[in-house]
């Protein structure tokens, strides 16, 4: 007989208790990124004899170009089960141990193999030797970085000597897993109707539970009206320029470009500004573009595609030569989708003149959720510590107070106070100096989002709650009157 490659007799999904999950192509939907479960594979040989081999088991997702190899670091990795042991792989009729080029007697799944963390090489490399056929069971899970929320994962296993991945023309499929894309959800603590009295800047309580136990980030609105809309304008994401520290000069030479990185909110862009300032011998234009992100928002976010709006040109004479906010209009809005992310740049083309624009920036304490980017006409660059001082409003109407946990003051939590908070603890909210509440009855209410990549989606907002504020000047003169 000759030397045959092996064929994918079959495949399984189990729970972390070997439950069954999904077979055969078939897809298991609804798994958490904090979940284990065991990925199950039968190799056979069809009766030939076998081809020595390595095989490796790789992943994608469904929709990308090519196939990865699984690794203790990647989107879907190898975890330790707790349920599986390392030990012999199954090999010959029904696991009976002898390597034989016999008909495989029919796919029981009850081997004891266990791809666990000391059996598999560096590179999770399975050696079958020249075993007629076998089983192997390794123990997966999700990087909670890069593994994505809402996204189908399919596998392949290739076989090194052959240098392909096993046939699925014969009775075997590779089966496929989908993770769940479910949102946190959010209690208000604070009770409904809580009198704060002369207290101008309240602090409200919330607890957001995100199902895979990820961190959680907050969005709270207040305002005077239950349908959040009092306000002309609103800022869908910034950073003030009261953090600015550094400045990133380009000269225009090259079309340059400048970047930030940001989480739309569903609404309509109509203007950004950026704090900015021209050289004194500077002339040209400056032109603000939206993309749509790539990369890992905070770390290495850059624009990818064509540019989604184009603002109208700014030159020279809009420009000062201090630094000032000097802002962009879209003459046609675009329609963010809330919870995905984006890029606002500016680009910077001079005509004449030797100096430069110069961005304001902070590098020494950078919060805001995305980072900044630039291009110099080679291609882009992203900055993991710096963060440009800007602003991209709407025009639509917004409510008074609108802010988000990691890129606005105020947000607190016990035990862990760093955004993006631990799920299932207790946060607040405290109303910032500078925006002190006035005698009114308030709405309020809060959303959450996973912010690991891929996930980045808000989920609903909780239903409203209201408070009051009376200030003590108005206490009194209420006193007063009442006393008439």
């Amino acid at each position: 007989m000759g030397s045959y490659y092996a064929r994918l007799a079959g495949t399984r999904i189990c729970d972390s208790s070997r439950a069954v999950l999904a077979a055969d192509d078939t897809d298991y939907s609804g798994i958490r990124k904090n979940e284990t479960f065991i990925y199950a594979v039968q190799i056979g040989y069809n009766g030939k004899d076998s081809v020595a081999s390595t095989y490796q088991l790789m992943f994608r997702k469904v929709g990308d170009a090519e196939f990865v190899n699984v690794t203790d670091t990647t989107a879907v990795c190898y975890v330790t089960s707790g349920t599986l042991v390392d030990g012999t792989l199954i090999t010959g009729p029904e696991g009976s141990g002898t390597a034989r080029c016999t008909a495989q007697a029919g796919e029981t799944w009850d081997g004891t193999e266990g791809m666990e963390v000391e059996s598999r090489s560096l590179t999770g490399s399975i050696n079958l030797g020249s075993d007629c056929y076998g089983e192997f069971q390794v123990a997966l899970g999700f990087d909670p970085t890069l593994g994505l929320e809402g996204t189908q994962y399919e596998f392949q296993v290739w076989g090194v000597a052959a240098n392909l991945a096993l046939s699925m023309d014969n009775d075997g499929a590779y089966a496929k897993i989908t993770t769940a894309s479910d949102q946190p959800s959010v209690v208000l603590n604070t009770a409904d109707e809580t009198a704060f009295g002369a207290d101008t800047t309240p602090t409200l309580e919330f607890t957001g539970t995100d199902a895979s136990g990820s961190p959680v980030r907050y969005n709270i609105q207040i305002d005077t009206v239950d349908t959040f809309d009092s306000q002309a304008d609103t800022v869908i994401a910034s950073y003030s320029e009261s953090n600015y520290d550094a400045n990133m000069s380009l000269s225009g030479d090259g079309g340059d470009y400048g970047g930030q990185s940001f989480s739309g909110d569903g609404l309509d862009i109509t203007s950004c500004k950026f704090y900015i300032l021209r050289g004194a011998d500077w002339e040209g234009s400056l032109q603000a573009e939206l993309y749509d992100h790539s990369g890992v928002m905070g770390t290495s976010s850059l624009p990818t595609g064509s540019a989604l709006a184009t603002s109208t040109a700014k030159t020279q004479a809009d420009v000062g030569e201090s630094f000032g906010l000097v802002e962009f209009t879209f003459g046609t809005p675009y329609t963010t989708v809330a919870g995905s992310n984006y890029v606002i740049t500016l680009k910077v083309t001079r005509s004449a003149g030797t100096s430069n624009i110069s961005f304001g920036s902070d590098t020494s304490s950078s919060t805001h959720p995305g980072n900044a980017c630039y291009n110099t006409g080679v291609g882009w660059n992203a900055y993991d510590t710096r963060d440009l001082c800007f602003y991209v409003i709407s025009d639509t109407n917004g409510p008074l107070i609108n802010k988000t946990s990691g890129s606005d003051a105020g947000f607190a939590g016990t035990p862990d106070n760093t955004d993006p908070f631990a799920s299932a603890q207790l946060v607040s909210y405290t109303v910032q100096v500078g925006e002190e509440l006035v005698t009114d009855t308030y709405y309020w209410r809060v959303r959450g989002m996973d912010p690991a990549p891929g996930s980045g989606v808000y989920g609903a907002f909780t239903a409203s709650k209201w408070f009051t504020i009376a200030t003590v000047h108005d206490i009194a003169g209420l006193d007063f009157f009442g006393a008439v």
